[in-house]
């Protein structure tokens, strides 16, 4: 169903509720405005689309704050890093809030805020000198990025958590021995 008719479909049942809608006069306006009624492609592209800038925008970020990277200082770089998560994981739930027909563009800030979370983890460990194994990387992404499951309703966090599982368990196969 697309969203038109989900809304049409609310205001005819509050219209219905307060007496001003007979079934005959709601019959004839479904049929009247039937032709008028866009198809569900729209979703799909504007999910795509979502995906496509949520992406580009947090690879634009990464790439902005790795070049400067040197040039902070340490302090800058973890606080500024939690300011940039909280703040994306608070426009994504309020933009969840205030359109919650237009959802597109609150998967895209959730996407990033995912991914921002791989990014920080990449970046963090240039300050520490961090060096292990890439799976455990990996897995802490996991670990930080499942909370966000439960602070935000969206596809996008099963999107990443989904991402973080199949490159978990990919690093974490190709490292394994082989038996013969």
């Amino acid at each position: 169903m697309s969203r038109e008719l989900t809304l049409l479909d609310r205001h005819f049942r509050h219209w219905h509720h307060e007496g001003l809608l007979s079934a005959e006069l709601e019959s004839a306006l479904r049929q009247s405005s039937g032709g008028l009624v866009r198809r569900s492609t729209g979703t799909v592209v504007r999910t795509a689309l979502a995906g496509l800038g949520g992406g580009l925008l947090l690879a634009g970020l990464i790439l902005i704050i790795a070049e400067n990277w040197e040039a902070l200082h340490r302090s800058l770089k973890l606080g500024g890093w939690a300011l940039l998560q909280l703040a994306f994981l608070f426009v994504a739930y309020r933009l969840g809030q205030l359109w919650r027909d237009r959802p597109a563009l609150a998967e895209a800030i959730a996407f990033v805020a995912g991914g921002w979370v791989l990014g920080g983890i990449a970046l963090v460990s240039q300050i520490y000198q961090l060096d292990s194994r890439p799976p455990n990387g990996i897995w802490l992404w996991l670990i930080l990025v499942l909370p966000a499951a439960w602070l935000l309703e969206r596809r996008a966090v099963a999107a990443v958590v989904f991402i973080a599982l199949l490159s978990g368990f990919a690093r974490a196969r190709s490292r394994a021995p082989r038996l013969r």
